[in-house]
């Protein structure tokens, strides 16, 4: 229901366009998956709509808003790590969450080099006070 109130002017259209009827999102009906035919006739009348966010509920609700990242070959080490063609297809919602993770792990990385920067200060404070006693 989500994906017709959002796409369509009405209910009424998805609905006809489909050939489903509001009682399979009503009452039990809502509680039960939707028949193989039901997802045909979905995916068939919208092709944009990603089969898996219509199926689990998880990743984009639309192919349109899924970009494709290329990964050159050549010199790049971690290039033997992906089978495949050289696309790499991820949701932006992935994307941005792998720019947040990676954000996050050089705060952490700055403030773990400025942690050490003061601790080596510290030793050598320290050294030159033992170095001052002998």
């Amino acid at each position: 229901m989500y994906f017709a109130e959002n796409v369509e002017n009405s209910k009424q259209d998805f609905f006809r366009k489909t050939g489903l009827n509001y009682s399979n999102f009503t009452g039990k009906s809502k509680d039960s998956d939707l028949s193989s035919k039901s997802v045909a006739e979905i995916i068939t009348m919208y092709p944009e709509i990603n089969p898996t966010w219509l199926l689990t509920g998880k990743g984009e609700m639309t192919l349109s808003r899924i970009q494709n990242i290329e990964i050159e070959g050549g010199n790049n080490k971690n290039f033997n790590n992906i089978n495949g063609s050289t696309n790499v297809t991820i949701s932006q919602i992935d994307a941005t969450d792998v720019i947040d993770i990676i954000k996050s792990h050089q705060k952490q990385l700055s403030d773990s080099q400025n942690h050490l920067t003061v601790s080596q200060n510290q030793i050598n404070t320290l050294i030159d006070i033992i170095n001052k006693k002998i």
